[in-house]
């Protein structure tokens, strides 16, 4: 597993060196790489450029290297060009995180950064708050909260007031002891926001839609088919189904209130099984009989994947009448997951989220 130290930086670049101090003198835990998101005027200052006297003039990464040494330990990986994380937006750097629109900046490129890194499952972000404005910190772990797994965390570092930013890690026994780590427990919600980090939204967009997931999933509105009537109804407004299409978004329903996956195409596309449990349904309930003379019929070869394509499309086009919102239809649509041959097809909505009423 590579462990990987992700720090934010204002015009204190020590606080990256303590931190990697502290993880691996107090926690055990070898760092493989660091990446550090600052501001254009925080890279200045973590070159060992900047030309306030209070500022220091060394640069981070000969600090790290020296830090190493002394620990005797391997020195992650931290290049400039690649580790060192400007918060910029449209070629904007930004000289500092001040302003509103600068604060809505910022944590773009920290959920762009934090989603990248995880999508490596052979990695583990240690991340820090300390460092920055508040407000950084604050968008730090609000995106870590975001897109962090299981394995993922959070921690603050501190010390004594008088070795703040004396050095840019301890140098005696007993800054070493002032030095603390805290690890932070925080809300994971990657579960909940699987599908969403699979796109290119940005920060905000994640943030709203992840507030309307949560909504969708603590209120108390489900879906209910009315198997007698043809009848599907959410909330207060309801839709009719032929009778095919309610066969077929019953299966669907039945299947995930049963805790399974949902179907491959190539369990609906002219599988005999399918078509005798649709067939049958559709008599039972509505009185339909087939000929069982006519081989060319669905019930006998099989539902085609054309004929299931074509309802599908149907049945989503009328379920989407009945949300005012795109992500609570797509709870509810049959939705597809794309392989070459063994299509997966699904509902979203969790279980407890639907049901059926037989009579």
């Amino acid at each position: 597993m590579k462990n990987i130290l992700l720090a934010i930086s204002g015009l204190t670049p020590q606080i990256v060196t303590e931190t990697l101090f502290a993880l691996s003198v107090k926690k055990k835990i070898i760092i493989d790489e660091i990446f550090v998101i600052t501001t254009s005027r925080g890279k200045t200052v973590i070159e060992g450029k900047d030309k306030v006297p209070q500022t220091p003039k060394v640069p981070l990464k000969k600090e790290i290297v020296n830090l190493c040494k002394e620990l005797e330990i391997k020195t992650p990986k931290f290049i400039i060009k690649k580790n060192l994380i400007i918060a910029e937006e449209e070629s904007q750097q930004l000289y500092d995180i001040k302003t509103d629109k600068e604060n809505k900046l910022f944590p773009n490129k920290a959920a762009e950064l934090i989603g990248k890194i995880a999508k490596d499952k052979n990695t583990t972000i240690h991340a820090s708050l300390s460092g920055g404005r508040k407000s950084m910190s604050a968008h730090l772990a609000l995106a870590l909260s975001l897109f962090a797994r299981t394995q993922d965390k959070l921690y603050h570092v501190i010390t004594e007031e008088e070795f703040e930013f004396k050095n840019f890690y301890p140098k005696t026994r007993k800054e070493e002891r002032a030095l603390v780590i805290a690890e932070i427990p925080f809300v994971k919600l990657r579960s909940l926001n699987a599908p969403l980090l699979k796109t290119d939204l940005s920060y905000s967009q994640i943030v709203n839609k992840t507030q309307k997931r949560l909504k969708f999933l603590t209120e108390n509105e489900k879906l209910i088919i009315y198997i007698a009537e043809r009848k599907i109804k959410y909330g207060d407004k309801f839709i009719f189904l032929e009778p095919l299409e309610v066969a077929l978004y019953l299966k669907f329903v039945e299947r995930k209130i049963s805790k399974q996956a949902g179907y491959k195409i190539t369990e609906i596309h002219n599988d005999k099984q399918f078509a005798k449990e649709v067939s049958e349904f559709l008599t039972d309930n509505y009185n339909q009989h087939f000929d069982s003379n006519d081989k060319k019929h669905w019930h006998v070869k099989g539902i085609e994947d054309t004929l299931f394509r074509s309802k599908r499309s149907k049945i989503n086009n009328e379920l989407e009448m009945l949300f005012s919102d795109n992500e609570t239809f797509n709870e509810f649509k049959i939705a597809s997951k794309r392989a070459w041959g063994d299509t997966l097809y699904f509902i979203n909505a969790p279980k407890d989220k639907l049901g059926i009423n037989y009579e």
